[in-house]
């Protein structure tokens, strides 16, 4: 069973490339469950030794994927759900014990990727219904739909209007995106992940979102870039403009640069 305890310590929320670490921004206070821990396991299996072996992990919660959009907050609890898209890709949604998604992820190693364009807009809307106290919001995708992700419940959350819209959409899920596809078309390996931290066991609006891009190089080794920004405008964070941007650099730099002939 997946379960999550609260976790009080401070930390501060990472940009990492291999074993470099940036730390940007101190005031996010993140409170990694254990569902979301067998997540970050998970996804070292993944992308290390493949599904097959990364599934065995995951094995007595794995469900396949329903088309799941309940009136309700929440959804099943202590489940990891599978959708395969159209193009062989699976994407992977880790909920909570307090039936919330904590995070989604998805590999790409079968040299093809592709947006699967917008589906159950209806859904995002719901989603969007359930926020608290980031103002006007949407149902924001983990995995966005440029990605293969799905529009179901179980990759989405609750994400500030603006946030979703902007800053997040345009820069970090659109360079990531330029990440996945440059490794993609060179048949390496590569994961993309959204991580979604919430402040307690009551609340179902995430206070803090992180995004992930893992890759393997043609020399085998692993590479990584992270990003994390509260779940608010923008524009009351001043610092989120310049995390962006230094975001987008790195993914320049430690992605795109060493993919150039």
């Amino acid at each position: 069973m997946i379960t999550l305890r609260q976790n009080t310590q401070q930390r501060q929320v990472p940009i990492q490339i291999g074993d470099t670490i940036l730390l940007l921004d101190n005031s996010s206070d993140l409170n990694p469950s254990p569902a979301l821990r067998v997540l970050e396991r998970f996804n070292g299996y993944l992308i290390n030794r493949g599904r097959a072996q990364a599934e065995r992990i995951i094995v007595g919660v794995l469900n396949r994927a329903q088309r799941i959009c309940p009136a309700r907050h929440t959804i099943h609890a202590n489940k990891v759900v599978r959708e395969e898209s159209s193009r062989g890709n699976f994407v992977y949604s880790f909920v909570d014990s307090f039936g919330r998604p904590v995070g989604s992820t998805v590999m790409y190693d079968r040299g093809q990727f592709a947006s699967r364009g917008a589906d159950w807009d209806f859904c995002r809307s719901r989603v969007g219904n359930f926020a608290t106290g980031i103002g006007a919001s949407d149902g924001g995708h983990l995995v966005p739909s440029r990605l293969d992700g799905n529009t179901f419940r179980t990759n989405l959350v609750p994400q500030n209007r603006r946030m979703n819209q902007t800053m997040w959409n345009h820069d970090v899920e659109a360079k990531s995106a330029e990440c996945v596809a440059a490794n993609n078309g060179l048949g390496h390996r590569v994961i993309y992940s959204v991580y979604a931290y919430y402040r307690d066991s009551n609340g179902v609006t995430p206070h803090t979102m992180l995004a992930s891009t893992l890759w393997h190089n043609a020399d085998r080794r692993r590479n990584f870039v992270s990003f994390g920004m509260p779940n608010v405008d923008p524009r009351q964070r001043s610092e989120s403009f310049a995390k962006a941007t230094l975001y987008k650099t790195l993914i320049d730099n430690f992605c795109l640069a060493q993919l150039l002939p």
